[in-house]
């Protein structure tokens, strides 16, 4: 039988739907939070065949868990009829997937889940321009697919007062002060990011000099 298999990526599973079956998600199957973990043939007449290959023999090189519940077979070609179907708490269910819109094998996981939420702050982040500062209504921090195979972090900032959006995307976990109140820092630290935006060592460097600044003004603050 020719399949793939396809299995929630715990990063991007903000709804908490791996291990849950059809109703407890109300049917509703999002392949966006999918990766790919097997394309191949394998050695099975039905369905719980290929649930007992992926459970207690686990063909070599595959690296996904063992099959379970909320993982998508996708039938391919075999005695089981062309489709895909859901893992379920018993047996499986025919649903309607597209895998296409399901991420490639990942490179990068590290299986930590990220979702901040903040509302009315300003925020401090630095990008390949050096320091940016802006104050958002709406303030969220998450992971997210930064290509088919690899994740990485997104920053969306719903801009106070102009009702549009400012997305940032990041291959790595950033580095960002937020605090209710501040104003913008002065105009010699937009300065000094610009030349010291050169390597990791001078992004922390710069956002550094912003949280004395924050600490000498009385502000409170965090990093998200």
């Amino acid at each position: 039988m020719k399949i793939k298999i396809y299995q929630v990526i715990p990063e991007l599973d903000r709804e908490q739907k791996m291990f849950l079956s059809l109703d407890q998600i109300g049917r509703r199957i999002t392949p966006e939070i999918y990766e790919q973990v097997f394309s191949g043939e394998v050695e099975a007449d039905t369905l719980e065949d290929v649930f007992r290959i992926f459970n207690l023999e686990r063909p070599e090189g595959y690296q996904g868990r063992s099959l379970s519940v909320s993982d998508v077979v996708q039938v391919l070609d075999g005695s089981v009829k062309p489709g895909c179907y859901y893992c379920d708490s018993v047996g499986f269910a025919p649903v309607t997937f597209d895998g296409d819109q399901a991420m490639e094998r990942i490179t990068n996981h590290d299986f930590h889940g990220l979702y901040i939420e903040r509302q009315r702050v300003r925020v401090y982040l630095m990008t390949a321009n050096g320091l940016c500062s802006c104050m958002g209504e709406k303030v969220v921090l998450e992971r997210c697919r930064l290509s088919r195979s690899e994740l990485g972090y997104r920053l969306t900032v719903k801009l106070l007062c102009e009702g549009r959006e400012e997305q940032f995307l990041f291959p790595e976990k950033p580095e960002i002060l937020a605090t209710p109140y501040a104003p913008e820092p002065p105009t010699a630290f937009f300065q000094a990011s610009r030349e010291l935006c050169g390597g990791r060592e001078g992004l922390g460097a710069c956002l550094k000099l912003v949280r004395i600044w924050l600490e000498l003004s009385g502000q409170k603050f965090e990093m998200l």
